[in-house]
């Protein structure tokens, strides 16, 4: 499972393919990011296969030319000296996405608070729902980012 700020959770299957098809831009088909490409930056490396495989499914599907660039696995210390972990931000078009990926194997259901986890044999487990924790990462994120100097001349 893949969440981002600003979308609904995305379970991988064709119709999500469909949807990153429709928006690849037609100047650049078959412009897309490889393992090589100096747009995608790991801070750190991963020891969890599902995060590795996230990250490559992203990465596969995102456009290999400006303005995007992705940053992965990296952690910055926010304004209130929290420590924030980075699964994966995505700087493009649009705007700039922090995405936070789980790998919650069963059902998950719940409102916008609490999320329940349900495997078959096992007692169910209640999580806090990731875009809240998404959401303050982000926040943290972005208030540290208008603090830098060059954030702040290039809005003027």
């Amino acid at each position: 499972m893949l969440l981002a700020i600003g979308a609904a959770s995305a379970d991988r299957g064709a119709e999500d393919d469909r949807q990153i098809q429709s928006c690849r831009d037609p100047e650049y088909p078959d412009d897309l990011m490889g393992s090589d490409s100096s747009r995608w930056t790991e801070i750190t490396s991963t020891h969890f296969p599902w995060e590795r495989e996230a990250l490559d499914y992203v990465r596969e599907r995102l456009p290999d030319h400006d303005p995007y660039r992705a940053f992965a696995l990296f952690e910055f210390i926010a304004s209130d000296g929290s420590i924030n972990e980075v699964d994966l931000l995505v700087v493009g078009p649009t705007g700039i996405y922090l995405v936070e990926i789980k790998s919650w194997p069963g059902v998950v259901s719940g409102d916008q608070r609490d999320w329940v986890r349900e495997q078959e044999g096992r007692r169910p487990r209640y999580e806090e729902n990731p875009l809240l924790l998404a959401d303050r990462k982000a926040k943290r994120l972005a208030s540290l980012l208008a603090q830098q100097p060059s954030v702040r001349k290039a809005k003027a």
